[in-house]
């Protein structure tokens, strides 16, 4: 695959992957989506409360590489959210990224 040319079914088996890892894995949404040049991150994940879910949203323009690392971030947060710490201090760096990352490595033995 062509940088810059994601591969969908590939970023959407680990999204269906982290989510039935993640606890609250049936409420987290993700969408490839169009982003606005001005937002550089290339990604985000908000949470409606109307709705009651997670929304991460990945441009659609990332390569495979930069979009698997921007929807691990972004699950990252949600855990971390989940298990109430401190997503300022940077504490959920070392917890909820790290479990996130095992899932990913757990993905990538059985992909």
């Amino acid at each position: 695959m062509a940088e810059g040319i994601m591969d969908r079914p590939r970023f959407h088996s680990l999204a269906r992957y982290l989510k039935r890892k993640l606890p609250c894995g049936d409420l987290v949404d993700v969408r490839v989506v169009s982003v606005p040049p001005r937002d550089l991150a290339g990604g985000n994940v908000a949470f409606s409360a109307r709705r009651g879910r997670f929304r991460i949203c990945i441009e659609k323009g990332a390569s495979t590489n930069n979009a698997i690392g921007m929807l691990l971030h972004e699950f990252s947060h949600i855990l971390a959210w989940e298990l109430d710490l401190d997503d300022e201090s940077g504490s959920w760096i070392a917890c909820a990224q790290k479990t996130v990352w095992g899932w990913y490595l757990e993905w990538l033995g059985g992909a």
